[in-house]
């Protein structure tokens, strides 16, 4: 036996695997994002068997390589991300054709399948695929990443006002909802003419409108866009933030959550984030994806600025708990063992 330790880049994020097979030969695992080119460069330039893997997002794979005379061993890893296979938003045919042509069986022959939370399970059921053979692993989160830096200064930089404020965090297109969370906004502002909305994030097609409504609704004052951030500047919004509020018209599941949990910031989601347990660990509110039911959830949640300090708590010890990366690893970990014991399988990953 030989053991053999291998770190690609897909997508630009590192992607490390460690594995063993019977005689010489290696378990490589690879996630598909760009996960095509890698592949080939890895595997097909060194004269091995290669198989192309679909369009980007679909397929976590494992390939036992090695002496290309002998047999050549396949694990495939099915994983459908909101993104990746749903049918909303703007390559919904592009899906479509995808699903009819191979996407289905991919599916459906996969040895295993991971949903990132139980709202995703349903779509593997379209797919002819039983609940028993679908694990759930969630996304994961590095605390490390979000660290306190001092004194926060995060509305100096950006000139915002010295008030409270609402965040949110992300692209400012229509799947997000923040033409949703404008029009909560606006409902409540004069009841909390204390708080401000700051939205942080690239535009995605709906800046323009965004701008045009707080001039119309005459809280262009208070509604601040400051384009994109990360580093510093995120962990510091979050910190510096009473609340995000995560108005997505879908999600598999909302990584913001993670983030802002893990500084203890409370967060206000829709149930179409894949996230239903903040409400349960008390770190926070879920509502229905419509501007009326965000604004209730507001007006409630900004009433007690006092209650949203515990309800960050609540959220940063579950999210400690439960989503960090050494945590979420080891259940993929457990995952890969069940499936290489299997008859015919290989031999367990060393961890």
């Amino acid at each position: 036996m030989r053991n053999s330790h291998h770190r690609y880049r897909t997508n630009d994020r590192p992607y490390q695997a460690t594995g063993q097979c019977p005689g010489d030969r290696t378990v490589v695992y690879l996630e598909t994002f760009l996960c095509r080119e890698v592949f080939l460069e890895s595997f097909e330039s060194a004269g091995r068997q290669c198989r192309r893997d679909p369009p980007h997002g679909a397929l976590e794979y494992a390939k036992c390589v090695g002496d290309t005379s002998g047999p050549t061993d396949w694990y495939a890893l099915c994983r459908v991300p909101g993104r990746g296979v749903s049918l909303f938003g703007r390559s919904s045919w592009q899906k479509k054709v995808f699903n009819l042509l191979i996407g289905y069986r991919i599916v459906r022959e996969a040895s295993g399948h991971i949903a990132v939370s139980p709202d995703e399970i349903p779509v593997y059921e379209c797919y002819g695929v039983e609940q028993s053979k679908i694990t759930v692993i969630p996304n994961g989160i590095n605390e490390t990443d979000f660290a306190e830096y001092g004194a926060n200064q995060f509305a100096d930089r950006f000139g915002l006002r010295a008030a409270p404020f609402i965040l949110f965090m992300g692209r400012l297109n229509p799947i997000k909802g923040p033409d949703l969370l404008l029009e909560a906004f606006c409902t409540i502002a004069h009841k909390h003419p204390e708080r401000d909305l700051v939205f942080a994030g690239p535009d995605g097609g709906l800046l323009g409108a965004l701008e045009k409504v707080t001039r119309a609704r005459g809280v262009a004052d208070r509604v601040s866009f400051i384009g994109y951030v990360a580093g510093r500047d995120k962990a510091e919004a979050y910190r510096a933030a009473d609340l995000l509020v995560i108005p997505s018209r879908q999600e598999a599941m909302s990584i913001v959550v993670l983030e802002a949990g893990i500084v203890g910031t409370p967060v206000l989601l829709t149930d179409r984030c894949g996230f239903d347990e903040v409400a349960k660990v008390g770190g926070g509110k879920v509502v229905a994806a419509t501007a009326i039911d965000l604004a209730a959830g507001l007006d409630s949640l900004l009433a007690d600025r006092s209650a949203l300090k515990g309800m960050g708590e609540h959220l940063q010890a579950h999210v400690r708990e439960n989503f960090t990366w050494d945590v979420i690893v080891r259940r993929f970990m457990d995952l890969y063992q069940q499936l290489l014991a299997r008859p015919g399988r290989g031999h367990a990953i060393n961890q």
